[in-house]
């Protein structure tokens, strides 16, 4: 009996509908809603089924459907809108022939426009993937996401995994794995187009790993930058930016490479290093640091007690080392240069001038380190005022750091110049530093410092590699796509009145 009058209940509502009639079911006797095909009500807040009389849209727990929506759910609190389970199908899926959404989420609150959760170990939360056999200068975007509310913080996409929440693969010419655009940016706070960011206490709400921010712009400096990273680890092995490059072969490859090309020359740093203790540090099987320009390096120190430029060891030069500095006759225009003088020794020289006591004679005074880093000293002197040949050394340097000049006119003057060679213990443990005719290394024989000079082509030179062409980096179509595809690409647009 209960079967037949469930079965004499649909029949009466296919009557109805094919009367265009509106039916109403509840519990309570009340008429459908106006504008209603089908309304199923438990109570005046409570709407499991609506459909509209006019359009024909299917509402669940709501008695307004959005305009132009075929069929809507609406929760409340912590349920489910939808809720799809399938074992081997997709259990939601939406299909778009047209310019708008297959499936569409929107989130008006603190929750998600669209959640996926995956699992397994070889599931997928949320999976995007587009077949469409495009020609290599168009682009096709399996998953795009929207976040355009202008003054407040908004995501598109956002995924969580125990694994990898992100994988992007663009597969063919033009391809792009993974593809993020930020518009109607306002600079009154810090704005990124991709953010990533890393945990390692099992606490997301905490801020204790890496994060890298992409293409975006920084109001704490005033500034746009394509990739800031903050690593707030405090170890002698934490990493801002790390580049690494491992192939093999005979290439002179970059793990890391910085350009900056300004439309003005003579602007723009390609790697810039700021740090308490070291800025930019370089090691290398040939060299640490290699530069080539107007300045090969350039160093500035504003403190007295600094070095622009420091050489733990050896310096070489294969041309002259001159000091230079604005010529003091003429600084506006010109400058003065003044040179080292070069030897075939290690040495060192002190100079001074003294007057001769009552007998003639003076004992001069050397640095109280003389003896601690001299050794095998000669002598020069050079009267003052008055012709002096009897001039000579009455005693050599003893471990006092002193010796004695005799021979002189009393009360006349005396230049005097001791030249020694170097003796520290540097030297000491390094004796082979004090030849000056040295075989070149075994993989520079046949090369030259200054191939030029000999009449030597430039792939002759000691440390030459084949210069890489500053290529332009092209963004185009086939590369990058730009700000006007981005925005045809996404077709949904967020109604802001709602």
């Amino acid at each position: 009996m209960k079967k037949f009058t469930t079965l004499l209940t649909l029949l009466a509502i296919l009557l109805a509908f094919s009367l265009n009639a509106q039916v109403a079911i509840n519990n309570d006797g009340t008429d459908a809603t106006s504008g209603a095909l089908l309304h199923v009500k438990v109570s005046n807040t409570n709407h499991p089924l609506f459909i509209d009389a006019t359009s024909g849209a299917v509402s669940i727990n709501d008695i307004t459907p959005a305009v132009g929506d075929v069929f809507s759910s609406t929760a409340t609190g912590t349920n489910w809108a939808i809720n799809g389970y399938s074992v081997n199908a997709p259990a939601v899926f939406g299909l778009s022939n047209g310019t708008g959404p297959g499936l569409y989420g929107y989130a008006n609150g603190n929750g998600d426009g669209i959640y996926g959760v995956a699992n397994k170990s070889i599931s997928t939360a949320i999976k995007g993937i587009n077949f469409h056999n495009a020609p290599a200068d168009s682009s096709v975007v399996a998953i795009s996401g929207a976040a355009g509310m202008v003054g407040t913080s908004t995501t598109s996409i956002s995924l969580l995994d125990q694994q990898s929440a992100v994988i992007g693969t663009g597969n063919g010419p033009g391809g792009i794995g993974i593809v993020g655009f930020l518009w109607d940016g306002s600079t009154s706070a810090d704005e990124v187009t991709g953010y990533f960011s890393a945990d390692f206490d099992g606490n997301i709400n905490t801020d204790d790993g890496p994060v890298v921010r992409i293409a975006g712009y920084s109001n704490s400096n005033s500034a746009q930058f394509g990739i800031q990273a903050f690593v707030p680890d405090q170890d002698d092995n934490t990493i801002g930016v790390l580049g690494v490059y491992t192939g093999g072969g005979n290439y002179d490859a970059y793990g890391v490479f910085g350009d900056a090309t300004s439309a003005n020359n003579g602007y723009g740093y390609g790697i810039r290093g700021d740090g308490n203790y070291v800025g930019v540090r370089g090691f290398g099987g040939d060299y640490g640091v290699r530069g080539t320009g107007y300045y090969g390096v350039y160093g500035y120190s504003s403190s007295i007690f600094g070095w622009a430029v420091y050489a733990n060891g050896d310096m070489g030069a294969s041309g002259v080392k001159p000091f230079c500095i604005d010529y003091p006759l003429d600084p506006e225009n010109k400058y003065l240069k003044h040179f080292s003088v070069e030897s075939d020794e290690v040495l060192l020289q002190y100079r001074g001038v003294e007057t001769f006591d009552i007998k003639g004679e003076v004992m001069v005074k050397l640095p109280e380190y003389y003896n601690a880093i001299n050794k095998n000293a000669s002598y020069q002197l050079t009267p003052i005022g008055a012709s002096m040949p009897n001039l000579y050394i009455k005693r050599k340097v003893d471990e006092s750091n002193t010796f004695e000049i005799a021979g002189g006119i009393p009360g006349k003057e005396v230049s005097w110049l001791v030249i020694s060679e170097r003796n520290d213990p540097y030297l000491k443990q390094n004796s082979g530093k004090r030849k000056n005719v040295v075989d070149k290394e075994e993989k520079n024989r046949g090369k030259y410092l200054m191939p030029q000079l000999y009449g030597q082509s430039e792939e002759n030179r000691i440390g030459w590699r084949p210069e890489k062409k500053r290529e332009n980096i092209e963004i185009g179509k086939k590369a990058v796509l730009t700000t006007t595809e981005i925005k045809n690409l996404d077709k949904v647009r967020i109604d802001q009145e709602k």
